[in-house]
């Protein structure tokens, strides 16, 4: 089975999907046959760019692209549709609307993280090695090559088809490279790449990078100095809110929340794990956040993950449960995504990670 099956906003789609077909079949025939043929199609090309998105790397961004203006448009349709009276009753239509507007989110937020390609600060001691783990297997996909100098031809002798193209980086990089070469065969170079020409400070844009530093012109929203952490006891106080936090998510501990796994729960086995943890770090009263604490969190100058990580080291760039259930959907529930902060509701058999809070002092 593809692997893409596994993501939440693949799950989500297929669920529009079949709630479209189900609500179209309720539709009086004129309907059926006009307004209910463009929404299933709709319905079956927002699922088809979903798994593009997930397999095509180098295409990604032009395809969430794609994605988010067909989730725009399908709503479009079906607030037509629901002014045509071509819904069988108003829940059929809350229904449709709810699980477009949560594969919008995700598929916002998921552009969002692509199109955040320019975070990542390289220090003067990055090796090359670090450089091409970085864009070789997370930009991408292992359809790129980077290499020193001396393991290629001199620059524009590279034989056709390859096209190559020169990028300078200026420092003292160990080991010294004067010149790195990006080469491909049938896909075109991302503008990422170009943007590395005669950068003096050996910026390096990845999608992973902003964990540390913020996005340059967006202020912080959560900076260190709102936190009282206790490093010691692992627990996070917000001055402004006065919540508790756990410092890692669960699975985690240790120093620098280095240690273990984060674990994954399904919204049921995250409210009964916060239940029964009993006595934790010296408090018994720990819970799931609600929507609002946990979204509280998000840092919106940064991304992958979305959050301050001097005060809440390796936080997993995932999905994040809070206790708050749909009011619309009696099986879904509200999760919070520290990738780029969005915000939607999931299958509550959905595997996300936890972080628990309690009140504060």
């Amino acid at each position: 089975m593809a692997y893409y099956k596994d993501l939440p906003i693949w799950r989500d789609a297929m669920r529009l999907a079949v709630e479209m077909e189900l609500a179209v079949r309720g539709f009086p025939r004129y309907h059926k046959y006009t307004r209910g043929t463009e929404l299933r199609q709709a319905a079956h090309l927002i699922c088809q760019e979903v798994a593009h998105a997930a397999l095509w790397a180098p295409l990604r961004l032009q395809t969430l692209q794609r994605l988010v203006e067909r989730i725009e448009a399908l709503k479009i349709s079906v607030q037509r549709a629901k002014e045509l009276r071509a819904f069988a009753n108003f829940a059929q239509f809350q229904r449709v609307v709810e699980l477009a507007v949560l594969v919008g989110r995700q598929s916002g937020g998921w552009l969002k993280r692509v199109r955040g390609l320019g975070h990542l600060w390289l220090k003067n001691t990055t090796t090359l090695t670090q450089i091409c783990a970085v864009v070789v297997s997370r930009v991408c996909d292992n359809r790129w090559l980077l290499e020193p100098l001396p393991q290629l031809p001199a620059f524009g002798a590279a034989p056709n088809p390859i096209k190559t193209r020169e990028l300078r980086l200026r420092g003292n990089i160990n080991p010294p490279i004067q010149r790195i070469l990006i080469r491909s065969s049938s896909v075109k170079i991302p503008a990422i790449f170009y943007r590395l020409v005669a950068v003096t400070s050996l910026a390096l844009f990845a999608p992973w990078a902003a964990a540390q530093t913020c996005v340059a012109g967006i202020q912080a929203s959560n900076p260190a100095s709102v936190y009282v952490v206790d490093s010691a006891n692992g627990t996070v106080t917000d001055t402004r809110t006065g919540l508790m936090w756990d410092r890692c998510a669960r699975g985690l501990s240790g120093v620098g929340c280095a240690t273990g796994t984060a674990s994954t729960f399904t919204w049921q086995a995250a409210l009964n794990a916060a239940a029964t943890i009993g006595a934790y770090k010296g408090y018994n009263d720990w819970r799931l956040p609600n929507l609002r604490e946990l979204h509280s969190l998000v840092e919106e100058c940064r991304l992958n993950p979305s959050i301050n990580e001097f005060t809440f080291p390796n936080t997993p760039a995932w999905f994040f449960w809070s206790g708050s259930p749909s009011a619309g959907v009696a099986t879904f529930a509200w999760f919070v995504g520290f990738s780029g902060g969005n915000v939607g509701i999931g299958d509550r058999s959905s595997a996300f990670q936890v972080r628990l809070v309690r009140a504060g002092q």
